[in-house]
């Protein structure tokens, strides 16, 4: 069976094509005002590169902040469940999933049958997430891209005192004007990204192998930062770390909506 999933984020829409287990095709793109023509466009692109067309899709699955907003579903799931499913039939070995996207951290423990077992994420207006990396990333004219390359080069990381995201970002400006260096900063801003998510880490009482999802998976300074702070070593899944939610709806699809507390 052929099936799809679309995980619209605060950031990023991302669309999965899906058959069995295999993933046949997927597409990313910016959040925009006109959502509608972006999760459309999206969805488009996931079935060209995977060659086939809307008719060929039996069911579709929506995760994510704006999982609402897709239309033509069959049902939707939550981001945990759809990311935890995926990464558990991408390494069967997973137990743990680290999910670092634009708004939250998220932290799931599934057992050795790929039964979610428990989440926890940190509150919303922490100064823990991708939105305010990229914040603090534009307001030192660093490139998001090149994010890992500058904090490697920092000598005496500054570490953000705040919890929340709008005094922190206050704070990351006034270092700005005090001339602090810019490598400082930003490695500054990763360590206190990365501790929260150590904290979330250890109050599950996360167990290995352990996987990273969402966006501030692809900044490698981050998750060496994570690694040091909780001494484990995380994995590498075979498709990009942004594509787990939409790949775990597709999956959640395949098996029609399962019930509570399977992944």
């Amino acid at each position: 069976m052929i099936s799809a999933g679309i995980d619209v984020g605060t950031r990023f829409v991302k669309a999965c094509i899906v058959k069995d287990e295999a993933l046949l095709g997927c597409a990313i793109e910016d959040v925009s005002r006109d959502i509608d023509r972006v999760i459309g466009r999206v969805y488009q692109k996931a079935l060209d590169k995977a060659g086939i067309s809307k008719r060929h899709v039996k069911r579709l699955v929506s995760t994510g902040y704006g999982a609402k907003l897709v239309k033509g579903k069959s049902f939707s799931m939550s981001c945990t469940h759809c990311v935890a499913k995926a990464a558990f039939v991408l390494d069967p070995e997973v137990r743990t999933v680290l999910d670092c996207g634009g708004l939250f951290i998220t932290i799931t423990s599934i057992d050795e049958r790929g039964v979610f077992e428990r989440t926890l994420s940190n509150d919303k207006c922490a100064a823990g997430s991708g939105k305010f990396l990229e914040m603090s990333a534009q307001a030192i004219e660093i490139p998001f891209s090149s994010i890992s390359q500058y904090a490697e080069r920092s000598k005496e990381p500054y570490l953000v005192s705040s919890n929340c995201a709008v005094f922190a970002e206050s704070e990351v400006i006034t270092q700005v004007n005090y001339g602090r260096e810019n490598t400082d900063i930003i490695a500054g801003v990763l360590k206190s990204i990365a501790g929260r998510a150590a904290t979330l880490f250890e109050r599950i009482q996360a167990q290995d192998k352990v996987a990273l999802a969402g966006g501030l998976a692809t900044v490698t300074a981050f998750s060496s930062m994570f690694e040091q702070m909780t001494d484990r070593k995380t994995v590498s899944l075979p498709i990009p770390p942004q594509n787990l939610g939409a790949f775990g709806a597709g999956l959640m699809a395949q098996q029609g909506k399962p019930s509570r507390g399977g992944v």
